[in-house]
């Protein structure tokens, strides 16, 4: 709508003022000419949140002696604003005028939902258009001129603090379009107040303000994946000096250790290796491979041979029978596809020692199939190619009914030529395993300076599988947070917060040396752990860029906001990103367990890219995002360093944000009293008849709480029970069922 006079000599001056209430000190622009216009903004003195109304004050003089009809014209896209009708101004008169706007509600944390607010003046005779932007909605956070706030300040004080905690808490459990429930305190845009409402909030609990946007530019612009790949190198080389492989209990995972130690050992971190115990099948005297002839028996070279972990113990000799063998070897590593199918052992006799090719799948699968088609044994040799000619150590999962044994390509091509040359060869394998206990290493590198009652802790498995390298499982990670480590001592950082760096042995056999870590320590070391971050596969050749999906009642608070701080700037990049389960298959679980909110970054692995993801990232759709997972191929070939630097990008960007945060909120409800028992009722009885959503209700509650589950019955203990659950548990015997002591009772510390 144009805004028109009824004298074109007429003058207007408009001046703008921002506040969610009307403010003093209206900011006036210069006199402006006949016909011109002249827009100006003073800042507001408080912020404002997703669903706030801001009133924006104008002032119009008119500054001719003739009345002029104003009306307004607004620019918003998406914002709702009430703009006043057209009105009448007498001649040398000034009106004021509150132009009312809705912040809008959908805004995420996205600087993709910027949005500006524009107020057009205009004068006709001659036509003069002037206009100015008033508001913007960038990263989550309210901006009127220079001024910015946050959309968690729920009062619009300036702080994030316990009144607005509690603002989200005395709602709990309401519902859209019932009694309690406010629009501008549902953060997540669900529709109901929940846990995470209350966590986005408490992990915004601080001076209102940009939330973790420090600059990170200088340490990011330090980090490129060209660095990076040096460790990959190094790693590669570890592997290819050490059987192909990192794994577990092996010289290359102990060459590993002390080329993350070495590498840090001229920087400031404090590095130790503590140690773990772990109990282990190991032989306990050497496996042996005979040839059975007429002449006696032959015994294979016992440089040549081992026993593969999960082997049963045994003694056998029967007849060898050759498998699909690939010979001679095809040019590129998993050509072979020995025994990886069921049909592959058609014609096989049971009764008889298999003799396999080692290729494609893992060692476990071609085990089951063995054993499926009455082997007795089985022998695997390497599969041919360069750096895949020698005996090697590996796992056929858990304990087998039948011995494994592998050798060298050289042995298994020797014994293969003999069947196929129709010559009857006879094998005898000897296993003698039993159980001992492993000492191993991880690595911990803290950095001395910054508040050690507040630790940022981030984290990358060092080992691989037995059958690979492991470059892009886990080089890619353990190589991102050294060099990242080595950037920081080169800059001499000094946080407000402590760094601590974690790189775990034995990942790949169940997490644990993460979670031997965390058994070692006191409560109160964990305690100081404000948040984890794990980075574990960050280069697949087929990627996606995934974020730990951490919102939610079943996750440590904080740990929606880890999530929402990777995800800020990926958008900020304009890089696609997907959510990916944070699950339990990498070592942040561990920490997740103990109550420490947890977060990361996932490239991808044995998964199909889905038709989805291939629509933003690109790529070969159908194809697993790491087709080299766990396999011989995980090279440093098989890294993307295009994703690869992107993703080191955003770690250095988040790891140093926390720990420049002085007062970042994540662990900040431990400052407030935890919700009371009657309160906890209170959240049931809003939540309704739905056991499943105990655990929400019981998030930051106290100690001592218990429940309990099964089909259509839920008890509480420690709590009075609310009224739709004791009219449901009347008559029933509670004697019986699942209990469990929730975690939600230790999460918001």
């Amino acid at each position: 709508m144009p805004l028109t006079t009824r004298r074109t000599l007429a003058v207007l001056a408009i001046a703008l003022i921002a506040a969610t209430a009307l403010l003093p000190g209206l900011r006036r622009s210069s006199a402006q000419g006949p016909g011109d216009i002249g827009l100006s903004a003073a800042a507001p003195e408080a912020a404002h949140g997703a669903g706030a109304l801001v009133v924006h004050r104008v002032t119009i003089t008119n500054s001719d002696e003739i009345p002029m009809m104003v009306t307004f014209e607004v620019e918003g896209g998406t914002w709702e604003v009430d703009v006043p009708k057209s009105m009448t101004l007498d001649g040398l008169t000034t009106q004021v005028v509150d132009v009312p706007v809705r912040v809008p509600r959908g805004a995420s944390d996205t600087a993709r939902d910027a949005t500006r607010l524009k107020i057009t003046g205009r004068s006709d005779g001659p036509f003069i258009s002037r206009s100015l932007d008033l508001t913007s909605w960038t990263g989550g956070r309210y901006a009127a001129d220079a001024f910015t706030g946050c959309r968690f300040d729920l009062n619009g004080d300036g702080l994030v603090d316990d009144i607005d905690v509690n603002t989200v808490r005395d709602a709990f459990g309401s519902r859209a379009g019932a009694e309690g429930y406010d629009p501008m305190i549902d953060m997540d845009h669900d529709g109901r107040i929940g846990a995470s409402d209350v966590q986005s909030v408490a992990g915004h609990r601080r001076t209102c303000g940009p939330t973790n946007t420090h600059d990170t530019g200088d340490i990011e612009s330090k980090i490129d994946s060209e660095k990076i790949r040096v460790h990959l190198e190094a790693l590669q080389a570890i592997a290819d000096a050490n059987g192909d492989n990192r794994a577990f209990n092996t010289a290359g995972y102990d060459a590993s250790v002390d080329y993350i130690v070495e590498m840090l050992s001229g920087t400031e971190f404090i590095v130790t290796t503590p140690e773990f115990i772990r109990e282990q099948s190991e032989d306990l005297s050497p496996a042996r491979v005979e040839r059975i002839t007429d002449a006696g028996a032959i015994p294979l070279p016992e440089s040549d041979v081992r026993s593969l972990a999960g082997s049963a113990n045994g003694d056998v000799t029967a007849l060898a029978q050759a498998v699909d063998l690939v010979l001679p070897p095809g040019p590129e590593a998993d050509t072979s596809t020995s025994g990886c199918e069921t049909e592959d052992f058609a014609g096989f006799e049971p009764g008889r020692i298999a003799v396999i090719q080692r290729g494609t799948c893992q060692f476990g699968v071609k085990a089951t199939n063995a054993i499926a088609a009455g082997a007795v044994g089985v022998l695997i040799f390497n599969e041919g190619q360069d750096g895949r000619t020698a005996v090697f150590s590996s796992s056929v999962g858990e304990t087998k009914s039948i011995p494994f044994i592998s050798t060298s390509f050289a042995i298994g091509e020797e014994i293969a030529g003999l069947l196929t040359g129709g010559e009857d060869v006879t094998l005898r394998l000897q296993v003698n395993r039993g159980i001992i206990e492993v000492v191993q290493r991880n690595v911990i590198a803290e950095w001395p300076y910054g508040d050690p009652s507040r630790v940022m802790m981030s984290g990358a498995h060092l080992d691989s599988v037995p059958a690979g390298p492991g470059i892009n499982d886990n080089g890619t990670g353990t190589s991102t947070l050294l060099q990242i480590a080595l950037t920081i001592d080169e800059m001499e950082l000094r946080p407000e917060n402590r760094i601590r760096v974690g790189w775990w042995a034995a990942e790949e056999i169940g997490l644990v040396g993460s979670r031997a870590w965390v058994a070692q320590q006191k409560q109160g070391e964990l305690d100081r752990i404000v948040a984890y971050f794990n980075y574990d596969m960050v280069g697949s050749p087929n990627w996606i860029r995934g974020v730990y999906d951490g919102d939610g009642a079943v996750f440590p608070a904080g740990s929606g906001e880890i999530e929402a701080t990777h995800r800020r700037y990926l958008d900020g990049r304009e890089l696609a990103h997907v959510p990916t389960v944070i699950g339990s298959r990498s070592d942040h679980a561990g920490f997740l367990s103990a109550g420490i909110p947890a977060g990361g970054l996932f490239t991808g692995a044995e998964t199909p890219k889905t038709a989805e993801q291939f629509a933003l990232f690109g790529g070969e759709e159908g194809v697993a995002l790491d087709a080299c997972y766990h396999r011989a191929c995980d090279t440093i070939e098989n890294v993307a360093f295009d994703v690869l630097d992107e993703m080191a990008d955003t770690i250095a960007h988040v790891l140093i944000s926390y720990s420049h945060d002085p007062v970042f909120g994540l662990a900040a409800l431990g400052d407030s009293p935890r919700p009371g028992v009657e309160s906890v009722a209170r959240r049931l009885d809003a939540l309704g008849d739905n056991p499943g959503h105990i655990g929400q209700a019981i998030i930051g509650s106290p100690k001592g709480i218990r429940w309990s589950v099964r089909p259509s019955t839920l008890s509480l203990e420690g709590l009075p029970r609310p009224a739709w659950l004791e009219e449901r548990l009347e008559g029933v015997d509670l004697s019986h069922g699942h209990s469990h002591s929730h975690p939600g009772a230790e999460v918001l510390r």
